[in-house]
């Protein structure tokens, strides 16, 4: 099949789902497809990537980037013109320059994105695939005081078309799904294949090391987004809560829309927030932590997924969960006994919570940590991930085979 993954932060821009699909085209450069990765240039949260040629090859991946305006994370109006510049000439493209059998798009830009692809398809009777990292508008009404207005309904019924008339949606866990079907009935095939950890293509061979405190210290480190969703502002403040609040240690590694908040708002005594850091100088970090803390807003879980989790557990790392406790993900880490569970996302229950973890640091030996990280290669590995999205390609290819053959024989 002609393929083409609609993505503006493609490889080797610095959000997860750059490198993720880049792993996924690969893999399906290797099954034999053509493969096409519309992008713009490195840029997501004032990334210091070095410019990238405007059409190259990678991987057998043939790779096409677009210019779009200078940027930064609150200048509202400029990122919204890009995104209508990106979308815009990503039609242009599929319409004009090359015809595609199967459009692939992360659920990014929000909303847009599935109006752009509906609109190729009716151009080009191109088939697309939307794989869900959130479901939006859901997810972004949990956390804004607005909530379900009329425009949270206008959105909801864009998006509800866009996931209706795609050939699959892809989405990463149980409690997405179910969102979706409580959304609508309309739904196509709904695949679950969750996310793997990141491969790391490009980093340094000896990553500086992250001081994440003294041995005496347990140490918890959020590597991730500082941002909205995460329900960052509760966990610091859970802090005062603490008993044991000389022996903690908490390292917030990130940039994002909160970071300079969560600066002033944080106690210095006893939690640090450094910067974004390189993949391979994460993982060390991990290495070198007690748990890996993974926080969601009340109702975000239902809408996506926090991969974090998967880098983690890779590095065998306990897990610091705050999420709703009938989710998918807290019954697993119950059940796996992967880390300690938040029994409230208030500051008050995760305060309990950072003391449970404190009394239960000595649980998490050394071959205690391997049998963690060999669960995550079993339930979350990259070949799993890889040879679903085979599959699934696969049998689009194959229903569009005999869809074809069937209508050649009734001419």
């Amino acid at each position: 099949m002609k393929i083409l993954a609609v993505y503006r932060h493609y490889w080797p821009d610095t959000t997860p789902y750059a490198t993720l699909l880049r792993m996924i085209l690969e893999r399906l450069v290797e099954d034999g497809h053509s493969v096409t990765a519309f992008a713009g240039q490195p840029s997501y949260n004032g990334s210091t990537a070095a410019k990238r040629p405007w059409h190259e090859t990678l991987s057998g991946i043939d790779i096409r980037r677009v210019a779009l305006l200078p940027e930064r994370k609150k200048q509202r109006l400029a990122r919204g013109i890009n995104v209508l510049i990106f979308l815009a000439r990503a039609v242009v493209h599929s319409v004009l320059v090359r015809r595609y059998d199967l459009i692939v798009a992360n659920a990014h830009p929000p909303i847009a994105i599935g109006v752009a692809l509906r609109i190729i398809r009716w151009l080009t009777g191109a088939k697309y695939i939307l794989h869900l990292q959130d479901i939006h508008p859901e997810s972004l009404a949990e956390i804004s005081a607005s909530k379900k207005g009329s425009l949270y309904r206008l959105l909801r019924r864009i998006d509800s078309g866009s996931c209706g008339n795609a050939d699959r949606l892809v989405t990463l866990s149980s409690d997405m799904k179910e969102s979706l079907r409580e959304r609508q009935t309309d739904l196509p095939p709904v695949s679950l294949i969750n996310n793997c950890p990141q491969r790391t293509y490009a980093d340094e061979a000896h990553p500086q090391a992250i001081h994440l405190g003294s041995a005496d210290k347990t140490k918890l480190l959020f590597a991730g987004n500082l941002g909205r969703f995460q329900r960052l502002g509760s966990l610091v403040d859970a802090v005062k809560y603490v008993n044991h609040h000389d022996k903690l240690c908490m390292t917030m590694m990130g940039t994002g829309f909160l970071a300079e908040q969560l600066k002033q708002r944080a106690d210095p005594n006893c939690v640090q927030l450094v910067d974004r850091q390189s993949l391979a100088v994460a993982h060390a970090a991990m290495r070198q932590a007690d748990y890996g803390i993974v926080s969601l807003e009340p109702g975000v879980i239902k809408y996506a997924y926090p991969s974090k989790t998967m880098a983690y557990l890779s590095e065998g790392l306990p897990l610091l969960l705050i999420v709703e406790d009938d989710s998918e993900l807290a019954r697993l880490v119950r059940k796996e006994g992967l880390g300690v569970v938040a029994e409230s996302s208030e500051p008050s229950g995760i305060g309990r919570a950072i003391d449970e973890a404190i009394e239960r640091r000595d649980e998490w030996t050394i071959e205690r940590r391997r049998q963690i990280a060999r669960f995550c290669e079993h339930r979350f590995g990259a070949e799993r991930m890889l040879q679903a999205w085979s599959d699934l390609i696969s049998d689009l290819d194959a229903s569009a085979a005999t869809q074809a053959h069937s209508t050649k024989a009734a001419a």
